[in-house]
């Protein structure tokens, strides 16, 4: 037998993560050296935009990057119960702990939001079993993935992180 994709859970995942947005555009804090110099691209015919985002290169919007390149489960096919047990308890569980203790108080009260739909989703995989097979067929990961507070902390997250 043949294991369905990962879509519906993936779908639930992805969209709690989109908060953590993708660190991999082209802007530039403007200034990033020791001394205070310009550490723009001299040679470069490509443009950059400056990130002048309210966290932008804050520790806490690079701590956020990190926890949405981290490597999934979800993207692997062949992903099996241990592998998704393994991401959400050494992973997404102590990740999302770290984001909270580092959040500033303007989007505080977002992660906070943010950390409920991961312990959520975290909870309803442990339920499961972690087993991906029961996780693709289960309507509950979706609901929580598009609960609206969910998506607003994430849009908060984003906005402050620049992303």
């Amino acid at each position: 037998m043949r294991i369905r994709p990962l879509f519906v859970a993936a779908v639930a995942m992805a969209s709690l993560l989109a908060a953590c947005g993708n660190d991999t555009s082209t802007s530039k804090p403007a200034d990033t050296s020791a001394a205070g110099g310009s550490t723009g691209d001299t040679g470069s015919t490509g443009s950059t935009t400056e990130n002048t985002a309210a966290g932008a290169g804050s520790e806490f919007c690079t701590m956020n990057a990190e926890l949405a390149n981290a490597p999934s489960p979800f993207a692997n096919q062949s992903a099996v119960a241990a592998d998704f047990e393994k991401f959400f308890n050494e992973v997404i569980k102590p990740g999302v702990a770290k984001l909270q203790a580092a959040a500033p108080a303007e989007i505080k009260a977002d992660i906070d939001t943010l950390a409920e739909g991961y312990t959520a989703l975290a909870d309803r995989f442990a339920a499961l079993g972690y087993d991906p097979a029961k996780a693709s067929a289960d309507t509950v990961l979706v609901q929580i993935g598009n609960e609206q507070k969910y998506n607003d902390a994430s849009t908060a997250i984003n906005t402050y992180c620049g992303v």
